[in-house]
C-alpha cells in the first residue's frame, strides 16, 4: 500500500484485514472507535492522506491526553497498537498483529518463532485457533532448545 493513500482508505483497509484475522466483534468495535478517532484527527488537521507524520503527532496528542488523566495508560497502549498496524499496512501491505512487547512465557530464538510463524500460516490457521497453537509450538520449540534437542 502506498503512503500516498487516503486515510479513509486505509483504515478501511485495516478493518478488512482484522476482520480477516478473526477478531471477535466486541474487539472489533474497539478498533472502529480508535479509527474513527483518527479520521475525526485527520479531518480536524485538514488531511485527507496517510502520512508518518500524522501517526505521529496523533501518537503525541494521545500521549498528551494521557499524562492529562484524559485517557487511561491501557487505551493509549491500545491507540499505539493501531497506529503500529496502519503503519505496517503501508510499509509492506500487511497488517503486523504482533504485540509491542513480548511478554510470551516460552521465549524461542528468531529462527524458530519465524518457522512457527510459516507453519501457522502455511496451515492457514486464524483467530484463537492460531493463537492456541502457536502457544503450543512455542513451549514445544522452547522444551527442545532447553534440553538441546535438535
Amino acid at each position: 500500500m502506498e503512503e500516498s493513500a487516503k486515510i479513509d482508505h486505509v483504515i478501511e483497509t485495516l478493518l478488512s484485514e482484522i476482520r480477516k484475522h478473526g477478531i471477535l466483534e466486541v474487539s472489533m468495535e474497539q478498533y472502529q472507535v480508535v479509527c474513527n478517532g483518527i479520521l475525526k484527527f485527520a479531518t480536524r488537521k485538514a488531511v485527507e492522506v496517510y502520512s508518518d507524520a500524522l501517526m505521529n503527532e496523533f501518537t503525541r496528542t494521545a500521549e498528551r491526553r494521557c499524562d492529562e488523566g484524559d485517557i487511561c495508560p491501557e487505551y493509549l497502549r491500545f491507540q499505539k497498537r493501531v497506529v503500529r498496524m496502519l503503519k505496517s499496512l503501508i510499509s509492506t501491505g500487511y497488517v503486523d498483529f504482533s504485540a509491542d512487547n513480548s511478554r510470551k512465557k516460552y521465549k524461542i530464538s528468531d529462527e524458530t518463532a519465524h518457522l512457527v510463524v510459516d507453519i501457522l500460516n502455511e496451515n492457514k490457521l486464524v483467530g484463537e485457533a492460531k493463537v492456541e497453537m502457536n502457544i503450543v509450538m512455542r513451549h514445544f520449540f522452547f522444551y527442545a532448545q532447553y534440553h538441546k534437542i535438535s
